[in-house]
């Protein structure tokens, strides 16, 4: 055999090698990096697990808390309607009393005003009567 053919066998041989040490070296990161993968989507499905259950947990408070929610939304709402008509016959009262007392309470200020106007101008006459008297009594002094 030739060494030609003898180099080129032993090269072959090399690179054929070289080639199934890459192709192990590569399976064993693949292998580590799919163990590491797995080892991730537990933690990923413990997370997932108990959030989940959180969620649950969660769902359910909302389930029990959600029907007081409404009972007491329904109260309010009634509350509400009682004040509004509350408000409402309130207004309607200040409006009678107004309307039935406005009137007569007028009507006490203007003869409380005419009262003043003519016990003034009576006071005034019996001033100038008495002033008067005095002056003639007087003498005219």
């Amino acid at each position: 055999m030739p060494v030609l053919i003898q180099s080129c066998i032993v090269v072959a041989t090399i690179a054929v090698v070289a080639i199934a040490f890459v192709i192990v070296r590569t399976m064993l990161r693949f292998d580590r990096a799919a163990t590491e993968f797995s080892r991730t989507l537990r933690v990923i499905r413990v997370k997932v697990e108990d959030t989940a259950d959180d969620v649950r947990g969660m769902v359910s408070t909302v389930e029990t808390v959600v029907p007081h929610i409404k009972h007491i939304v329904a109260r309010f709402e009634t509350v509400s309607e009682q004040i509004g008509s509350v408000g409402e016959r309130t207004v309607r009262l200040s409006h009678t009393v107004l309307d039935e007392i406005e009137a007569p309470i007028r009507t006490v200020a203007a003869l409380v005003h005419g009262i003043r106007s003519g016990s003034s101008q009576l006071m005034g006459a019996i001033r100038n009567r008495v002033s008067h008297h005095q002056a003639s009594s007087n003498g005219g002094l």
